[in-house]
């Protein structure tokens, strides 16, 4: 299993430090569980390589990002957005991932006339298609119904892939996560 080493991370913004001293992230399903501001995201984007950084962190393996915020064109249809983003390299049966997802319906849709839990589903349906080895999601449930949330999980907990999820709500996967790093 490709494990995530984190020594001695810093990252300073103007009014606030995130720092992480030493942690090892070993199993498949894993949750990074701390307060609003504790440094969840600022620790996926930089394990992600979007942000720089004070310290060192090690992964093996090709990661997937997803963020908790919907950056999406407005007026591109559902299916057109993930033609044109599975055009960039090799991806996983599009059409399952649609059905999977219960989104087989909106694939004609305008994307800013999804909900916030459509947008949702889509932001982690474009970030599974791209095999990767470890997939980093932040606050991947927000706006997302029950139904939704399991098949989700469903997805997470058959896939061969790892995945590091960044919540401050622990209670939504304390049914799948297989270790919990709490950062302050």
């Amino acid at each position: 299993m490709k494990k995530i080493k984190i020594h001695f991370f810093t990252k300073q913004y103007k009014n606030h430090l995130v720092q992480v001293n030493d942690i090892t992230i070993q199993k498949r399903l894993s949750l990074i569980h701390g307060k609003n501001g504790s440094g969840k995201s600022t620790l996926l984007k930089a394990i992600a390589g979007f942000i720089t950084f004070e310290g060192d962190i090690h992964i093996n393996g090709t990661t997937g990002y997803s963020s908790e915020m919907n950056v999406f064109p407005h007026y591109v249809k559902v299916l057109d957005f993930i033609n044109a983003m599975a055009s960039i390299e090799r991806t996983r049966d599009i059409v399952l991932l649609l059905q999977l997802l219960s989104l087989e319906e909106k694939v004609d849709e305008y994307i800013h006339h999804l909900s916030k839990g459509m947008k949702a589903k889509l932001r982690f349906l474009v970030m599974y298609m791209f095999e990767k080895d470890i997939y980093l999601l932040d606050e991947p449930f927000s706006g997302v119904d029950q139904e939704s949330i399991q098949q989700m999980k469903h997805i997470m907990q058959t896939s061969s892939s790892r995945f590091l999820i960044a919540s401050h709500l622990i209670e939504e996967f304390e049914d799948i996560a297989q270790e919990v790093i709490h950062i302050d």
